[in-house]
């Protein structure tokens, strides 16, 4: 079997990015086991599947390094985008994609100019029925945290709630808090981000996902931060909320309910694999 692929990435987090519209490929699980290895296969953080869908402009499916299907991949959508666009299989302006999670629009920040190297997503900030933060003891040791719900499951927690007496969220040992976490039935598999103010007006953050460990960037998990901010009656700028992460700094802008996260999509390079 010979098939194309991309390897992209958005802020330091690397994909092999492959479509099913135009080529026909089987057993996505081992293959996604071959490609992601960093010694022996491409590497990646992740492989993304864009494949045709009734419902949708496309299905867009992520395998994460041990094969298994996974819901967090904040940048599969922007990735998903900048294919569609650039292979010309579906040229939009905005675009509807079938995520693991339920249904993600996003959008060419430069359509009128034909470039697709950044890539808006729209994100709902949806409101689930838990409201504010849980405590919850976990390992001997209490947690204050603010759940969200989207496109996945996020336990988000701020470092003056949980860690006042640590030098900032970089000392934090953030495994052993997610496995902590993850530990508690009802948290288990939840993503776990840790956010303090960075001290010129923006916000740091860290995030630990099951499966995969600590991610350089994740638009979901970073989205579910800044809803967190919402939650715990933080006030948001009126101009643009800045997260910075390990591969770089995050920018949201707040309108109308919506979070609208711009960031860069860059190919690494394009190939042919026989598998």
């Amino acid at each position: 079997m010979s098939f194309s692929f991309t390897k992209m990435h958005c802020n330091g987090n690397d994909y092999v990015v492959l479509e099913t519209f135009t080529q026909e490929i089987y057993d996505l699980f081992t293959l996604s086991l071959i490609l992601s290895d960093r010694r022996c296969g491409i590497g990646a953080d992740a492989m993304i599947e864009v494949a045709p869908c009734e419902e949708a402009d496309a299905e867009v499916r992520v395998y994460a390094p041990d094969g298994t299907d996974t819901d967090v991949a904040g940048c599969a959508a922007r990735c998903a985008v900048k294919l569609l666009r650039d292979q010309r299989i579906c040229e939009k302006e905005r675009y509807r994609l079938k995520m693991p999670a339920g249904m993600v629009e996003a959008e060419p920040v430069s359509f009128r100019r034909r470039s697709v190297s950044a890539v808006c997503e729209l994100i709902p900030m949806i409101e689930t029925a838990e409201k504010g933060s849980v405590e919850v003891e976990a390992r001997e040791r209490s947690y204050r945290l603010y759940p969200v719900e989207r496109m996945g499951r996020h336990c988000v927690l701020f470092a003056d709630e949980n860690f006042a007496d640590t030098e900032g969220i970089e000392n934090v040992n953030l495994a052993a808090v997610a496995s902590a976490l993850n530990s508690l039935p009802e948290w288990k598999g939840a993503s776990v981000q840790l956010i303090e103010p960075s001290g010129d007006g923006g916000w740091k953050l860290r995030m630990w996902i099951p499966g995969q460990g600590e991610a350089r960037a994740n638009a979901i998990g970073v989205a579910a931060g800044v809803m967190a901010m919402a939650r715990r009656g933080l006030a948001l700028p009126h101009e643009d909320v800045r997260v910075a992460v390990q591969g770089g700094e995050m920018v949201f802008h707040v309108a109308d309910g919506t979070l609208f996260l711009t960031g860069t999509v860059q190919d690494v390079f394009d190939g042919v694999s026989r598998f």
